[in-house]
């Protein structure tokens, strides 16, 4: 797998553009990705995780995958664990 971020360009109705690295790529919605994409876009989510070597979308992402690309995101992850808690107590 080719895990990317892409920025979403322009959504339709039955494909996306996407835009990775300089380069625009149409993408083919499958129906189950549809809604997911259009929900993240209303609140504002315009990146979406994108197989390059495959060309497509990947809505589930296995979490170790993720720590492999991505390995900051494991060590913010333990940084942040337990923030909202600590700072609900450092308030009172």
């Amino acid at each position: 797998m080719d895990f990317n971020l892409a920025l979403i360009k322009k959504i339709g109705e039955d494909s996306v553009v996407l835009e990775f690295r300089g380069k625009q790529y149409e993408v083919e919605l499958k129906e189950e990705e549809k809604q997911p994409l259009y929900d993240g876009m209303e609140e504002g989510v315009f990146l979406v995780p994108f197989d390059l070597k495959n060309e497509k979308i990947l809505l589930t992402v296995d979490t170790q995958e993720v720590y492999e690309v991505f390995p900051e995101v494991k060590r913010l992850e333990s940084e942040l664990d337990g923030a909202v808690e600590n700072y609900e107590e450092d308030e009172n």
